[in-house]
């Protein structure tokens, strides 16, 4: 074979292998999907190590509490090919600053409602309204249960069905953020909450999909018609 024809080889090789790289990145492009989350609850209840723990699987010991509103994006590759943007919101627990964030509840898709043992009894109405007001998938944490003696964790959900009555079948996941003691849990709870947002997702895109092709099909046979009139 001539060093030419090896050059040309090569050369078409190469470009073979841009094409499908760019094929691949558009379709990847095409299988991008936007998961918002936001994590609620009371003040020092641990939601910004929480959020730490499921993002990084890392832990540090905050003593100063979320000023309005924190952000941390995060992005998944599914085994489809398909990516997950994941946008997780921190916000405050004060009731105060429920005003600063509120909006923020119509844009997420999953809500993780956060709180402790020792907060059990605040008093979270005004964020449970919100939450019960807003058609969403919600996860109750009940954090810091290295800090739980030995029964504790029976009694302690208890004491939260209870206070917590109006969140129904809401799925309550006890955590703890300093030794990541059920964060694998939580974390299939939100994957698997995910995925079914996906799956939604990609459903109404389907039947928004056919909706178009039924239009146009529609306006083709119009143009037909009106082409025999003529």
């Amino acid at each position: 074979m001539s060093c030419k024809n090896s050059d040309g080889i090569l050369n078409l090789k190469s470009l073979i292998e841009e094409k499908s790289q760019e094929i691949i990145t558009m379709e990847l492009q095409k299988h991008k999907y936007n998961i918002n989350i936001i994590l609620i609850g009371p003040p020092s209840v641990g939601k910004s190590s929480l959020l730490e723990r499921i993002i990084s699987d890392t832990f540090t010991m905050k003593t100063f509490p979320t000023l309005n509103l924190d952000i941390k994006l995060v992005k998944v590759n599914l085994k489809d090919h398909s990516l997950i943007n994941y946008k997780y919101f921190d916000v405050s627990g004060d009731d105060r600053s429920i005003s600063s964030w509120i909006h923020f509840l119509d844009k997420v898709d999953i809500i993780i409602f956060v709180n402790d043992k020792e907060n059990l009894k605040v008093n979270t109405s005004k964020i449970k309204e919100r939450v019960l007001l807003n058609d969403k998938k919600v996860i109750c944490c009940i954090n810091k249960k290295d800090l739980f003696s030995d029964g504790e964790n029976d009694k302690t959900l208890k004491i939260f069905k209870k206070i917590n009555y109006e969140l129904g079948d809401t799925p309550i996941i006890l955590v703890s953020a300093k030794i990541s003691d059920g964060i694998k849990e939580l974390k299939n709870k939100i994957n698997e909450y995910s995925l079914n947002i996906i799956k939604e997702k990609k459903n109404a895109e389907i039947q928004e999909s056919e909706k178009l092709n039924i239009i146009n099909i529609k306006l083709d046979l119009e143009r037909k018609d009106k082409k025999r009139c003529c």
